[in-house]
């Protein structure tokens, strides 16, 4: 998740009115009220707010880990549920961002020229 978060950044980003290296697909963004031609990348931020909840369940089932002695199990009655729900988000992360990723188009221009311009 924390890889997925990075990288719906980096497309936020790539595709933001600075850069404008890609242009996210109209299916999977909403336009503004205030400004009707902005692209807000919805799955893009659900993603990186998603991430929070995954690594906080990370760090409970830590905390019962510590100290849980050799041979006692009966604490860990309580990790299924951030298990399947760490499951069940990072499945519905991996298909969001592969929609986004498939539904980019390159600006080429644009990504040509920057490229350019650096070296």
């Amino acid at each position: 998740m924390v890889h997925l978060s990075r990288l719906a950044e980096d497309f936020i980003i790539f595709c933001g009115d600075e850069l404008r290296f890609f242009e996210l697909s109209d299916a999977l963004s909403t336009g503004s009220s205030m400004m009707p031609q902005k692209k807000n990348p919805d799955p893009l931020e659900l993603v990186r707010g998603k991430t929070g909840r995954m690594l906080g369940h990370l760090v409970g089932l830590a905390t019962t880990l510590k100290g849980l002695p050799s041979g006692y199990n009966k604490d860990l009655q309580e990790d299924k549920q951030a298990v399947f729900d760490a499951e069940d988000t990072l499945a519905g992360c991996l298909q969001a961002v592969r929609a986004v990723v498939d539904g980019l188009t390159l600006n080429r221009q644009r990504a040509e020229s920057a490229a350019s311009a650096c070296c």
